[in-house]
């Protein structure tokens, strides 16, 4: 240890002796925070634990338009330096949709439906794209900016960011900015389709909704113990291995049946 000495070593006087300390002062944990906010997954109205940022991108997902939490959750872990954590709660107007999938029997004549999966909760994480297509009751249901339906089962601004075509209208894509629950399709305010489509009686319409490379996805196979009695189920999240079930069956008395 490093010693050095001010002052008289004889006599009266006041001496100073300075020393190293044994160890360099540590910053301590920075605690706990709690935020509650728009994210682009996990459970509505429930308390979400992440020590970490990888906890926090697993459960809460990424950046997202709508909000900068994400952004301030990824700034709090850089500067904690692996000290604390947060809880959130994920706020949401409740019109959030779980992506599913249907999946059908093998080996039979006609294909026979025989479950869902679901995403956890939901959120377009969850759904990779959304098509569509219907035709209107009659050709005034287009306007300059909105398109009329009559579809009640989408939840609102389900397209929100999607893009619809019309086919009357070559070559066009119109960026829609929202829809209602009673199926009113909202364009962009400087869009036109009603003068673009003319004189056209056409009345079909198509919806595309991309959403990057985020998406829940399924593989199904063989079972491992039993393939020609069982399957097995892996589960991706945006193309990252989350879980496998190696054997699976459709037998309601079978042990591992699947519900």
């Amino acid at each position: 240890m490093a010693q050095r000495r001010y002052g008289p070593t004889r006599g009266a006087g006041v001496a100073v002796i300075e020393k190293d300390g044994d160890k360099t002062i540590e910053p301590a944990a920075l605690g706990w925070v709690g935020y509650a906010g728009l994210l682009e997954k996990g459970k509505p109205g429930e308390l979400i634990e992440c020590q970490n940022a990888t906890a926090f991108f697993k459960k809460c997902g990424s950046y997202i338009d709508d909000s900068v939490l994400p952004d301030n959750c990824r700034s709090y872990y850089k500067l904690a330096n692996g000290a604390g954590g947060i809880f959130l709660v994920r706020v949401t107007d409740g019109n959030e949709a779980q992506a599913e999938i249907t999946l059908y029997a093998r080996y039979q004549a006609a294909l026979t439906p025989m479950g869902k999966c679901k995403a956890h909760n939901g959120g377009r994480w969850g759904g990779k794209e959304q098509f569509f297509s219907g035709d209107v009751a009659d050709v005034a249901d287009i306007t300059e900016t909105t398109i009329t339906t009559g579809i009640t089962t989408w939840k609102t601004d389900q397209w929100k960011g999607g893009v619809v075509e019309l086919e009357g209208v070559a070559n066009k894509q119109y960026p829609i900015v929202g829809n209602t629950s009673a199926g009113v399709i909202t364009v962009a305010s400087d869009q036109t389709m009603d003068t673009d489509l003319d004189t056209g009686t056409e009345t079909r319409y198509y919806l595309t909704l991309e959403n990057e490379t985020k998406a829940v996805s399924i593989l199904l196979g063989d079972g491992e113990e039993k393939p020609d009695e069982e399957f097995s189920l892996t589960v991706y999240v945006d193309g990252v291995f989350v879980k496998k079930y190696p054997n699976l069956s459709t037998d309601p008395t079978h042990k591992r049946y699947w519900v």
